[in-house]
């Protein structure tokens, strides 16, 4: 599976970041590091909560009536298969 964008901001408090494809992924942290490990782990973890909320939900679901951005989602998440998607770190 190809990765997700992941943006990162130094703040004067530390570091933050946040996906623009999946916009409900956001971190904070004191160093990048763990602000790159937090993202790591949050989105194979959103993903698969998507996809088992769609298998058991599937009228919450239909391809025409999703938004574009969340069909996108979709469309990677099938065209990637059963294997678990990795984020791709930018920044």
């Amino acid at each position: 599976m190809h990765g997700w964008r992941v943006v990162y901001e130094c703040t004067a408090t530390g570091w933050c970041a946040y996906t623009p494809d999946l916009p409900t992924i956001l971190g904070a942290a004191a160093t990048r590091e763990e602000v790159e490990q937090q993202m790591r782990e949050a989105i194979p973890v959103h993903l698969n909560a998507l996809t088992r909320d769609r298998a058991e939900r599937p009228w919450l679901y239909k391809p025409e009536e999703l938004p574009p951005d969340l069909a996108a989602v979709f469309a990677r998440i099938d065209a990637a298969g059963p294997a678990s998607p990795s984020p791709h770190l930018w920044g």
